[in-house]
């Protein structure tokens, strides 16, 4: 059988296309939603060991005790195994399964916000989340898309309610979601986004001075342990820069965002001051701001929507180019090239 990166490889390439072209291609809803879901589902189908935590979760899934993890992971991600597993013993249809859900409300949230660059934003997703998420950390993709969801229904308190309860029960780290609703709902002036980003380097650089005295207490921390070296530094970090350039590119049109298109813009302002803030390790400011950082997928788009013609595509060209470095770059560190 063809090694599922080629596919992989294709796949993006197609997108790729596409994203070029997209203003010029009519709209056909259906066909390309079935597209995206195809390629999702088959890929993460047929991915055979690619994934850092691939084997875990077949591992997991095929187990005959699931109980022993029963007091260490969340009850969601523990019990859609169980019942799954009574159904079915073939893994591929486990990863199946959490393909289907996550493609369904990826695709639900952008037909829901009427987005006219779907194809940039699912070309965005690919190249930037999918090896790492949908590959990898398979949970936190499936909380990730339905806490995306959650906010095209924020207005409705218990709908939000369930489905970010749903999404805690899969990873117990997107408890801050609701913990930070009032401040990700909220329309500010440009001036205070600023404000928070010096404020949270100051706070950063403070947490590391204090670690570093600390330095015992790392290694009692399981996702910080040995991590503190002054490498771990958010301007050593890649990510920070790309992030960082969309969030200044979005100032810029601001003023001229709608409400639902602040909302998506504060989740991803907020990633990446929780970069900055926890820069003091990879493994804290990775697993938090990942929470939030999905939203990237509406907040570019958004922005090139506000653009005049001409810098749009000039924009446009550049980020599609980056997006595919990265892309390549993800498959390097997933060893799957």
């Amino acid at each position: 059988m063809m090694d599922i990166k080629y596919i992989l490889i294709l796949y993006v390439g197609i997108l790729f296309f596409f994203v070029i072209f997209e203003d010029k291609i009519k709209e056909l809803k259906f066909k390309r939603t079935i597209l995206v879901l195809f390629f999702n589902v088959f890929i993460c189908m047929y991915r055979g060991d690619y994934g850092s935590d691939t084997i875990a979760y077949k591992e997991y899934f095929l187990s005959e005790n699931k109980d022993e993890m029963q007091r260490t992971s969340e009850i969601g991600y523990i019990y859609f195994a169980k019942i799954l597993s009574y159904i079915t013993k073939n893994e591929k249809i486990y990863f199946m399964c959490y393909a289907l859900i996550i493609t369904f409300f990826l695709n639900l949230t952008l037909k829901k916000l009427n987005l006219k660059k779907y194809y940039f934003s699912i070309y965005i997703y690919m190249c930037r989340f999918f090896i790492l998420r949908d590959l990898n950390q398979i949970r936190s993709a499936l909380a990730g898309t339905i806490v995306l969801y959650s906010f095209v229904l924020y207005k409705d308190k218990i709908k939000f309610f369930i489905y970010n309860l749903i999404a805690f029960l899969f990873q117990k780290y997107f408890i801050v979601v609701g913990m930070l609703k009032k401040f990700i709902i909220k329309k500010y002036q440009t001036r205070m986004y600023l404000i928070a980003i010096i404020v949270s380097v100051f706070t950063g650089n403070l947490i590391k001075m204090i670690l570093y005295k600390l330095q015992y207490v790392l290694k009692a921390a399981a996702y910080v342990e040995g991590v503190y070296s002054r490498e771990n530094l958010y301007y050593l970090n890649p990510v920070f820069y790309f992030t960082i350039s969309i969030i200044f590119l979005g100032l810029f049109v601001y003023k001229n965002f709608t409400k639902i298109e602040v909302i998506y813009y504060n989740m991803y302002f907020i990633s990446l001051i929780i970069l900055i803030t926890c820069s003091f390790s990879y493994g804290v400011s990775g697993r938090l701001s990942t929470i939030f950082a999905t939203s990237e997928i509406i907040v570019l788009p958004s922005i090139l929507g506000k653009l005049k013609k001409h810098n749009q595509l000039i924009i446009k060209i550049i980020y599609i180019f980056v997006y595919f470095i990265i892309f390549f770059m993800n498959l390097k560190k997933e060893r799957i090239i």
